[in-house]
């Protein structure tokens, strides 16, 4: 089972702090991780050792995006799964556009925040982190659907034509 622990990656500039959780290969014994709000509004518990250290080197990272209006443990069982095969997974709660804070969620703009913030997890992850010194700088990957899928295109170079997109409404309802 993995290790689990809690990360916060720093403000930057004109971006806000975001809360994120990472999960990672690891030796101890594994128990059920109390996630608070997670736990108590849909039942979400992880299994992992807690703030563990880590067992390997050289890991592969891969970041996850979350859909619109989500969470930073929706692909949990997924993160679970890949930190037993070997890999490193970081999650971060979009700002403005998470389950707990939505507030910008019907915005345009935070099409173009959330790459960014996936780029300043990566960033952190590789500079900052407790686990910095074990990733693998040359195989990192993204993952996500929805919103979260956008995410991680628009960070591998996508660009897309909002402009042409008269119809787009980021509620959903088009025009």
């Amino acid at each position: 089972m993995p290790g689990f622990r809690s990360i916060n990656v720093p403000a930057a500039a004109d971006d806000p702090a975001v809360r994120g959780a990472v999960w990672y290969p690891c030796a101890e014994t594994p128990a059920a991780v109390d996630l608070g709000n997670f736990t108590k509004l849909f039942g979400i518990t992880v299994t992992g050792a807690k703030d563990a250290p880590i067992t390997g080197y050289m890991l592969p990272l891969v970041v996850v995006s979350h859909g619109r209006r989500s969470h930073l443990v929706m692909h949990h069982d997924l993160a679970v799964t890949l930190a037993d095969g070997g890999f490193i997974v970081a999650a971060i709660n979009h700002a403005g556009d998470n389950y707990f804070d939505q507030s910008r969620s019907a915005e345009l703009s935070v099409m173009l925040q959330r790459p960014t913030e996936i780029k300043r997890l990566i960033d952190f992850m590789l500079t900052a982190s407790p686990l910095a010194a074990t990733i693998d700088r040359e195989r990192i990957g993204v993952f996500g659907f929805s919103r979260g899928g956008h995410t991680g295109l628009a960070l591998l170079g996508a660009n897309p034509d909002w402009a042409g997109r008269a119809d787009y409404h980021p509620s959903g309802k088009n025009r």
